[in-house]
């Protein structure tokens, strides 16, 4: 068996090998998953909460992007995560927290999702 030959056989086991590992994108498993209820927990008053949330959508995101001032607009992510997740949320709750609590929970919850506080 020549090189060239040698070359091929190696690159068609190679990619045999990649094709086990790929998979094809399917967005409605990553739609379900933008709906799913996720937790974390966050220390407060010698307690540990568990805190419920969704994670944010692109079209969240473009109404945060339209947010110039950073306090407003990380109550606003801690609002839209935590509504969509326990409709006893509501926007004036979220703003009359302890901002420290306020603070942790989204600390807690930018460890798991992708950073979207700017």
């Amino acid at each position: 068996m020549g090189k060239v030959e040698e070359y091929k056989k190696r690159l068609e086991q190679h990619q045999k090998e990649r094709e086990k590992f790929l998979k094809q994108f399917n967005i409605d498993e990553f739609v379900a998953d933008a709906e799913r209820v996720k937790e974390v927990e966050v220390e407060w008053g010698g307690e540990t909460l568990i805190i419920k949330y969704k994670s944010l959508r692109n079209k969240d995101n473009f109404e945060l992007a339209k947010i110039e001032d950073t306090q407003k607009r990380n109550i606003e992510t801690l609002y839209l995560m935590l509504c969509r997740a326990d409709r006893n949320i509501t926007r004036e709750k979220i703003e009359t927290l302890n901002p420290i609590l306020t603070q942790r929970i989204l600390a807690e919850i930018s460890k798991r999702e992708l950073s979207f506080l700017t």
